[in-house]
């Protein structure tokens, strides 16, 4: 899949390498610079969207992304991006994005606006959810000459791999651009609660800014990762043996609880959201967290997922 990333900005914090660990997937850990990790919100303007050999489809030509990441190494010790979310102006794209790859992609209202010398990026999400919002101006300065960009410099920004977890598998792509034409930038404004809605604490300090105006960029196909038999909470992995468990632990509870607003499976320890009716039409897992379950019922044209207490509304139905 060939694709072009223009206007883009990295903005990256420090954060405690335990607290980033923790809503990552295993077999993944963290890829740290002297011991600590990182975590970035990179907005950006994609471009050219488009299959190998094929013309460019309607509504993929150009939209507006911004992702929350981080850094990550598989079993194997091959680096890579983890995604936290994955805000888009595209709906085609943040459904095709979700069933092709498992990101957890989220479509947004966007816009890019270009200043004298500034570009302010703006996001508001409208699905699923509809509270994360995002506003970050930048000023590019002077270009990095490539021989003056610093290891730290490639840790931020030369990343060749992405890792997702689609249906309980871990999955990894190929990632593959020229070396980004970098420039120094200079923070004008920053207003956003992306990465807290990520499950992330709020930020610190000052962030490390990188600007560049683009690369062409192919996205190879999703390769399957072995994945250890095991369970996580909310944003953690269940395989499919333990996601028939949570089936039958979930339908065997509401015939004794009819009206049980919450259960748990004791067998995967993953938290399950149920209405009150007797018997769910629907249950699937959540494309956009995996381990959690979306169940839907015949009293409800949508119903959602279980994060914590909040219920986020999904609008299409789908048969087990």
């Amino acid at each position: 899949m060939r694709q072009s990333w223009n206007l883009l900005t990295f903005l990256h914090w420090k954060y405690p390498a335990s607290v980033v660990q923790s809503l990552i997937p295993a077999p993944l850990t963290l890829d740290l610079f002297d011991g600590e990790a990182w975590v970035g919100l990179v907005p950006f303007v994609l471009r050219g969207l488009r299959v190998d050999g094929m013309p460019f489809l309607p509504g993929f030509r150009e939209f507006l992304e911004t992702n929350v990441r981080t850094y990550v190494r598989d079993s194997d010790g091959e680096a890579g991006v983890w995604f936290f979310s994955l805000d888009a102006a595209s709906l085609a794209a943040v459904l095709g994005a979700r069933a092709n790859f498992g990101l957890p992609y989220f479509w947004s209202q966007m816009r890019v606006s270009h200043r004298e010398r500034s570009i302010l990026y703006e996001s508001r999400r409208r699905w699923p959810g509809r509270t994360a919002k995002c506003a970050v101006e930048i000023e590019p300065g002077e270009t990095i000459a490539p021989e003056h960009l610093t290891a730290f410099d490639h840790y931020l920004t030369a990343r060749f791999r992405l890792f997702a977890v689609r249906r309980g598998n871990l999955v990894a792509a190929r990632v593959e651009h020229p070396p980004w034409p970098l420039k120094r930038a200079r923070l004008a404004r920053l207003e956003q609660n992306l990465m807290e809605a990520a499950g992330l604490p709020s930020p610190t300090g000052s962030p490390v800014i990188h600007y560049s105006d683009g690369v062409d960029v192919r996205v190879g196909a999703v390769q399957l990762q072995r994945l250890p038999r095991q369970s996580r909470s909310v944003r953690g992995v269940v395989g499919q043996t333990d996601f028939e468990d949570v089936v039958s632990h979930y339908r065997s509870t509401l015939r004794r609880s009819p009206r049980a607003h919450q259960t748990r499976s004791l067998k995967t320890g993953i938290q399950i959201a149920s209405a009150s009716w007797e018997e769910p039409t629907v249950l699937s897992p959540c494309s956009s967290f995996p381990g959690c379950v979306i169940s839907y019922g015949p009293t409800a044209d949508r119903w959602g997922c279980c994060l914590g207490d909040q219920r986020v509304p999904f609008p299409n139905r789908r048969a087990l």
